[in-house]
């Protein structure tokens, strides 16, 4: 949509806020190797959500 209105409409900034409100019982993970062959696991679990808010603001050069 923002590469559309670029291209198409000549937008020359832009503003994209999302608000997360629920979690989804997303828990990430990630699996680190090591040299030796094994890896070590870190990880993360949602206890309390509440809400997150991601805002992505950009700026075009001119043409």
């Amino acid at each position: 949509m923002i590469a559309n209105s670029r291209i198409n409409s000549g937008v020359e900034s832009f503003e994209l806020e999302v608000e997360i409100t629920e979690e989804f019982g997303i828990n990430p993970s990630i699996k680190i190797p090591l040299e030796n062959g094994g890896y070590i696991t870190a990880g993360a679990e949602v206890s309390e959500f509440k809400k997150s808010i991601f805002r992505l603001v950009g700026e075009f050069q001119s043409v």
